[in-house]
């Protein structure tokens, strides 16, 4: 139990009486002292009581310390704790109600009185707040003064640094030297008694001597600039004339195109030509000259003429000079510095990326040769490959009957014009390296089917690449360069246009025997000329049964071709075709080949022969091989140089030979008693064989219309 407790009822009750006398004094002491704030002047009328009650307060917490309400404070919440006790003990002794109300009511008086400490405390605490803001205030003005006053500093150095090292504008100007102006400048300017002493005076002096004749240069160029603009007008004006008299002029020379063509004057296009063939590169110009040269003195069929845009020609010379000199500059740049050579491949690599799309670059303009026969021709258009370097030919062709074939195919009719020349592989040798570094690994027909590089277009354009050597590792970015020669197209032109008319000739004359062969029929088909009519015997018994054409795979696969693909006589770049023959139960089988260069290489007849179930080739037959001999090498004795038919009249002989050697055969059987096919004779022969290497009568005598051995 608390020692409060214990206390007798008459300690109680002198302590509530001291409790009550100290709480009374209080009530007296807060009434004396709220007395003179009551007596206070009354205020307007207008005023609300509660600003009259704030304001009192307001001026109370002035006058009041602060300590002194904190002792009220802890004497009030003392007694509050003392009266909490009392109704306490009260309540638990059962007291009377009048007494626990007692207390109460002092209790909440005493409520009163710390509201109105608490009430004052606030307006002190309010009060010390706005103080302190003030004061916050005072201090920001201060450091927002002393802040502008440092950057007044800062700007009046920096005003000073400026005027410290300013520089006038006249220290920029190159003046006359000091000699100089005094003997130019009147004395009136110069003043030597007075500048010779002052260096400022000199200064000045100078500068208006500078100032007197700028001035007058500048009224010079503005009366040289009015000049030169009267010039411009004057030239403006003759230019508008000059451009309004090339149309006339136009007019005029297209006016004059009838009378050049009656007159055969083609001025105007020969006009043309000349400005266009000024822009060929130097292999197709020379290709022009040599050929149009050849036309003009020798030739009236030949026709050369250069196409293309010369618009697009020029821009092209241009770039080409630009990437010459950036290529130069890039070497120069990279012998600097061991540093730069990393750059250096960098700048190869992406011209390696783009060489891939340039490398088969064709020049705009080209040259068309046409080449006539009558009314056929051929028509050649010669372009030139700016990387690689060489001259290639698109080749197109008009026939008088529209013939069509495979004989006149574009891309094989002037293959091997010269022995081994058929425009699948480029003579310039660095073109397999060119071709190479830039990715590009398909053949030549397949990257470039229509433009073949036949070596003879080389030589019409002066080109030779027979001395060019292997390409070398450094010379695989630029190639081998091969400069063009005037002498050496000279020397090819009269010839190779020769040889072209020719094919142009042989392949027409080779197409329309072919065309008859497929399309006639056989067993009608007259194969002689009439004009060969008597160096052949009357009458054939053996007939063309069937003709059509063949390939290489089939016929490289035969084994009666093996000693013919093996030496080269025959190979991929004949068109072959294959005939059967046959006499009663006799069956010829010819594979004939028929080389690019025909007529000058004649067909070549590869034979074999089935009778009575029997199939003699050249390896079991002497007499198989004594035919084909004589088929492929005895023609040109009887038949001798022929304009054309030569394919039909050798299938013609061919027939002829087969009732030889069968009406031999047959005779040599009966002679041993022999039995099998018995041919009748039609063909006139004396021996069967003779000699020792037992020749057949295969060599027919026109005067004696016999056959007989060589």
């Amino acid at each position: 139990m608390s020692p409060t407790a214990t206390k007798d009822p008459d300690s109680k009750d002198d302590g509530k009486v001291s409790k009550s006398e100290k709480r009374k004094k209080s009530d007296s002491s807060i009434k004396a002292e709220k007395e003179p704030a009551i007596k206070q002047p009354k205020q307007e009328k207008s005023e609300s009581i509660y600003d009259e009650i704030l304001k009192l307060e307001n001026r109370e917490s002035e006058a009041r310390p602060a300590e002194k309400d904190l002792e009220l404070w802890k004497e009030t919440c003392g007694e509050l704790r003392s009266l909490m006790k009392d109704i306490f003990e009260l309540k638990t002794k059962n007291s009377s109600p009048s007494e626990v109300t007692e207390k109460r009511i002092q209790a909440s008086l005493l409520f009163v009185t710390l509201k109105k400490l608490n009430r004052l405390e606030k307006l002190r605490i309010k009060r010390s707040r706005d103080a302190t803001n003030q004061s916050k205030q005072s201090v920001d003005s201060f450091n927002l003064q002393l802040q502008n006053l440092l950057y007044e500093v800062l700007h009046l150095k920096k005003e000073v640094t400026k005027c410290v090292h300013f520089k006038s504008a006249d220290e920029s100007l190159s003046l006359i030297p000091t000699d100089k102006f005094y003997e130019e400048a009147p004395a009136s300017v110069s003043c030597p008694d007075v500048t010779e002493t002052d260096e400022h005076a000199l200064r000045l002096a100078r500068l208006q001597w500078e100032l007197a004749r700028r001035r007058e240069l500048g009224e010079e160029a503005e009366q040289r600039e009015s000049e030169r603009d009267r010039l411009d007008g004057v030239i403006r004006s003759k230019d508008d004339k000059l451009r309004e008299l090339g149309p006339q002029l136009a007019s005029i020379l297209s006016s004059t195109v009838p009378v050049q063509d009656y007159l055969g004057m083609p001025l105007s296009d020969r006009r043309e030509q000349l400005s266009l063939a000024r822009l060929l590169p130097s292999p197709l110009y020379i290709l022009y000259t040599q050929c149009q040269a050849y036309s003009e003195a020798c030739d009236k069929e030949v026709l050369v003429r250069v196409k293309g845009d010369g618009e697009e020609a020029r821009m092209f010379r241009e770039t080409k000079g630009e990437d010459e000199d950036s290529q130069e500059d890039v070497k120069d740049d990279s012998q600097d510095q061991e540093g730069e050579g990393d750059k250096m491949r960098r700048s190869k690599s992406v011209r390696g990326g783009d060489k891939a799309g340039k490398v088969l670059s064709v020049h705009p303009l080209q040259v068309e040769l046409v080449v006539s026969s009558g009314e056929d021709k051929v028509f050649m258009s010669f372009h030139w490959l700016v990387v690689l370097g060489v001259v290639t030919v698109t080749v197109t062709l008009t026939t008088k009957d529209k013939v069509e074939g495979e004989a006149l195919s574009p891309t094989t009719l002037l293959s091997h014009l010269y022995p081994g020349d058929s425009g699948l592989l480029s003579p310039n040798h660095s073109n397999i390296w060119q071709l190479s570094a830039a990715g590009l690994a398909d053949s030549w027909d397949r990257l470039l089917p229509d433009k073949l590089p036949y070596c003879w277009a080389q030589r019409l354009a002066g080109l030779e690449f027979l001395s060019v050597k292997p390409v070398e590792e450094g010379d695989v970015e630029n190639g081998v360069k091969v400069v063009p020669s005037v002498d050496l197209s000279n020397m090819n032109v009269e010839t190779t246009i020769t040889s072209i008319r020719a094919r142009l000739v042989a392949r027409l004359d080779l197409q329309k025997q072919l065309d008859s062969l497929s399309q006639s029929k056989l067993s009608q088909l007259e194969l002689l000329p009439a004009a060969l009519s008597s160096q052949f015997p009357v009458r054939v018994v053996s007939r063309l049964k069937s003709w059509h054409s063949s390939d290489w795979e089939k016929y490289s696969m035969e084994e009666c071709t093996k000693h013919l693909t093996s030496c080269g006589v025959v190979d991929s770049d004949c068109t072959f075709f294959k005939a059967v023959v046959t006499r009663d139960k006799a069956v010829l089988t010819a594979l004939v080949s028929i080389a690019p260069s025909y007529p000058v290489d004649s067909p070549v007849f590869c034979l074999s022969l089935q009778l009575d179930n029997n199939t003699d080739s050249l390896e079991t037959s002497e007499m198989l091989r004594d035919l084909e001999r004589e088929v492929n090498l005895g023609w040109e004795e009887q038949l001798g140089q022929m304009e054309g038919g030569l394919l039909l009249a050798m299938l013609h002989r061919l027939l002829v030979l087969l009732d030889v050697l069968l009406e031999v055969k047959s005779s040599m059987q009966e002679g041993v008693g022999e039995t099998g096919s018995n041919f009748t004779k039609s063909q006139v022969f004396f021996d069967t064989v003779k000699g020792k290497m037992r020749r057949l009568p295969l060599q027919y005598n026109s005067s004696q219309q016999m056959f007989q051995q060589r």
